[in-house]
């Protein structure tokens, strides 16, 4: 008797367990509002928050844009009015020549552009590597 009760309790709770990691929103409509909710919620943030841009630490007129598949990295590109001018597709990574307007414009007024299927938008910064000197063994 003492056995099955424990089976009992046992499996009881397995199942507790596998229902609370079960997702409890099992329609799109609901992935889709929380999808909106956090693109609202970034937003809002971006307005809030802006972020003193310093030229001098990255190449003015190009930013680095990531991205899920192409059409919206095409997209996103023909609505800032840039040049795709390097894509790393193997992360999904492009490189974008601005036309008429600063990096800075971009950056600030990102919120005012459908960022869907866009992961990232920054600028291209300077990057220097360090030079290891080759020490005598």
């Amino acid at each position: 008797m003492r056995r099955l009760l424990l089976v009992i309790i046992i499996l009881f709770a397995a199942t507790l367990l596998l229902v609370s990691c079960t997702n409890k929103s099992l329609t799109s409509n609901t992935n889709d509002n929380t999808l909106k909710n956090s693109q609202d919620e970034a937003r809002k943030v971006l307005s809030e928050f802006q972020i003193p841009l310093d030229s001098k630490l990255y190449n003015e007129g190009i930013i680095n844009v990531g991205y899920k598949t192409y059409q919206d990295l095409e997209r996103f590109t023909k609505k800032i009015n840039a040049e795709i001018i390097t894509v790393v597709e193997k992360i999904n990574v492009a490189a974008l020549k601005l036309r008429n307007k600063t990096v800075a414009e971009i950056i600030r007024n990102l919120r005012n552009y459908d960022l869907t299927g866009i992961d990232f938008v920054e600028p291209d910064y300077k990057i220097e590597l360090p030079v290891i000197k080759e020490e005598k063994l």
